[in-house]
């Protein structure tokens, strides 16, 4: 998945070209690893998507509006599976 991101609005692609992005799709990657499926954490800030809304704008990709970012001072990662390195 492919995601252009606009002024006011997020436009979402598949990248193979036999594949189609419905709205079902962005809103099930929402769902996917995210503690909070409404405000997805992202390194560089948080996409809040309370209020999301789609169109179609071909017969492969949607785009997105009504939601809105806000970026972070600083830039986070989330690590899986590790443990602090002081510990034992």
């Amino acid at each position: 998945m492919m995601d252009a991101l606009n002024e006011d609005s997020s436009d979402v692609f598949p990248l193979c070209d036999y594949y189609r992005h419905t709205p079902q799709m962005p809103a099930s990657h929402a769902l996917y690893e995210n503690v909070d499926h409404l405000n997805l954490r992202e390194p560089w800030g948080t996409l809040f998507i309370r209020n999301w809304n789609h169109e179609f704008i071909s017969d492969r990709a949607v785009s997105l509006f009504d939601s809105h970012f806000k970026r972070m001072s600083g830039y986070t990662i989330t690590t899986e599976g590790g443990i602090a390195a002081d510990r034992p």
